[in-house]
């Protein structure tokens, strides 16, 4: 699908982006916690499954094409949550430079 042929009816996915934020957890470490920033309608397509070998287990590595409306405030340091799975923004960018949609990879994690 690409970004031309989107409609806004193909945006039917809700998904909440989330912010990391570290605070000190008073012996000189940081505790990291995850706040909402918000919640919109998206386009999420998986787009391929690979696995890679991290700390002596195998690990599933899968990809996912999104697109939202244009928005300013996303970032590849975030995150969203979609039907109770989490996935890594990477690499937002506006696919026809007309601020109609932005268009990001993203890859899901399985909480290693």
């Amino acid at each position: 699908m690409g970004v031309k042929q989107t409609r806004i009816g193909d945006l039917r996915h809700r998904i909440t982006f989330q912010t990391l934020a570290l605070a000190s957890d008073g012996q000189g470490g940081q505790t990291e916690t995850w706040t909402n920033l918000v919640t919109v309608w998206a386009y999420v397509r998986p787009m391929s499954a690979n696995e890679r070998l991290f700390a002596q287990k195998i690990e599933p590595l899968i990809s996912h094409e999104v697109i939202i409306r244009h928005r300013t405030d996303i970032t590849s340091e975030m995150r969203f949550i979609y039907d109770s799975r989490t996935f890594q923004v990477k690499a937002p960018f506006r696919p026809d430079e007309r601020k109609f949609y932005l268009k990001f990879l993203a890859m899901e994690t399985t909480g290693t």
